[in-house]
């Protein structure tokens, strides 16, 4: 298990344009003869998410989802780490219940438990318990963060291990 941190998490993404005119403050006080060149208000809006207002967590979560997408993309292609071909329930219930496997894991197609990933806030969690796939999978996370204009904290990342904390 490894961390892969996104770093200054809310500054990196934008207030929704809906929602900027609601964000924004006049600036008429601070130079009253600049509205008048331009014939109307001086207003200043935020670009970025702002912290406290009561839609950015939903704003946040919603991109952040869009870059997990973008991570697990291409199940079933070999090559892609998180590739896998179907989900297995492993329920104590069940004539198959094996109790050394997880409860619930995606097989790949070579009978293997398939890589996978959580985000939990601003931190990417690789689940293998491989090591080669754990430091495959976080730079994977890395790349596709940097790819969405975010930045991954890779002086943060802990060390590879089987013992979760």
């Amino acid at each position: 298990m490894t961390d892969c941190d996104v770093g200054e998490m809310f500054l990196n993404f934008m207030v929704e344009p809906s929602v900027r005119s609601y964000a924004g403050i006049d600036l008429y006080q601070a130079s009253p003869e600049e509205p008048l060149r331009k014939g109307g208000k001086l207003r200043g809006y935020w670009s970025i998410i702002l912290i406290g207002f009561a839609s950015s967590p939903y704003f946040v979560t919603k991109d952040m989802l869009s870059i997990d997408k973008a991570v697990r993309r291409y199940k079933i292609n070999v090559d892609n780490v998180c590739g896998w071909m179907k989900v297995i329930l492993n329920l104590s219930g069940l004539d198959l219940y094996d109790p050394s496997l997880p409860w619930v894991f995606k097989l790949r197609e070579n009978g293997s438990i398939a890589t996978d990933k959580c985000w939990y806030i601003d931190d990417g969690y690789p689940i293998t318990n491989i090591a080669w796939e754990a430091s495959k999978i976080a730079r994977k996370i890395g790349c596709t963060l940097c790819y969405f204009g975010l930045h991954d904290t890779s002086r943060k990342r802990t060390e590879i291990t089987r013992i979760p904390g």
